[in-house]
């Protein structure tokens, strides 16, 4: 009766096997199938995608991009993104296209610019504008995916500095005291036009030379080798006023010595904007340079 009651256990036991064998080459063929049944813009999309997650290359990046998946539950990620800047400045007003197999539920401290076609834009607040050269920023968002989402390595901002048409501003400039050859003064930049200067800063050349200056930072100053009495300047925004809005001015102060009536012989502000999208066939062409080089 032992050995029926041993022979009945294993008789059992091999069905068992057995079904969970075949479970398991079901499931496979289940996965196989669903594979297969991808659609051609299916698998199109999949490529697209991994070509634009290497599209920058290190050498050419502004921004490294490192993350951490920090929770999941289900289809739900939270992911926490770093940026380093690689370049070799600061990166100004930052702005930057995020290819994404997934959908952004929410996110902290970035705007979302826009979405088209799978890649996010995504933009900086006020509190992370600009990030120094070897700088780094952090932020954290919640996604929904099928899969692990995945992110490139490196990005390209899509910012850079360009000059302000002069009749879309005017510029002032009043002495407010003077003393000798010591002199009180200010400079008045208004915008003319309905819409924001942004990440405004100003090249200028003066027959003042400044020994203080407030609401604006002096980042380069340069003496004038063919005449001394005249210096470049190089000015940048203050980190809380970085903008000018529609129709408003910034003003300068400033502190400065001069012998003669303080003038500019030469004055020019510019701002941050969107580099110019590429057009389908340049795009597509580089697309194609790409594949072909791998």
């Amino acid at each position: 009766m032992y050995k029926n009651a041993i022979k009945l256990f294993l008789l059992v036991f091999t069905i068992i096997l057995s079904t969970c064998t075949l479970g398991v080459i079901s499931t496979n063929e289940g996965e196989k199938k669903e594979t297969n049944n991808k659609t051609a813009e299916e698998i199109e999309a999949e490529e697209d995608l991994e070509w634009l997650l290497t599209y920058v290359d290190a050498d050419l990046a502004d921004l490294q991009v490192d993350y951490k998946i920090t929770e999941q539950w289900g289809e739900y990620y939270y992911v926490e993104i770093t940026l380093t800047n690689v370049s070799d400045e600061d990166v100004e007003d930052w702005e930057f296209d995020l290819p994404a197999n997934y959908e952004i539920k929410h996110i902290c401290d970035v705007k979302i610019k826009k979405f088209d076609e799978n890649i996010y834009t995504l933009r900086n607040t006020e509190k992370n504008h600009d990030i120094p050269q070897n700088g780094i920023i952090s932020f954290e968002m919640l996604v929904k995916a099928k899969e692990e989402p995945k992110f490139p390595s490196y990005v390209e901002s899509n910012m850079f500095r360009d000059e302000v048409d002069q009749e879309k501003y005017k510029m002032s400039l009043t002495v407010l005291h003077k003393w000798g050859n010591v002199v009180n003064g200010k400079i008045t930049i208004t915008n003319k036009t309905y819409h924001i200067i942004e990440d405004w800063s100003v090249e200028c050349k003066s027959n003042f030379k400044m020994e203080q200056i407030w609401d604006a930072a002096v980042k380069d100053e340069i003496e004038d080798e063919e005449n001394k009495d005249f210096t470049y300047y190089n000015l940048y925004h203050p980190e809380n006023n970085q903008n000018i809005g529609p129709k408003k001015s910034v003003e300068i102060g400033f502190i400065a010595k001069c012998s003669e009536k303080p003038k500019f012989s030469k004055f020019r502000l510019y701002e941050m904007i969107e580099d110019p999208e590429y057009d389908e066939d340049e795009y597509e062409e580089e697309e194609d340079d790409a594949l072909l080089e791998k």
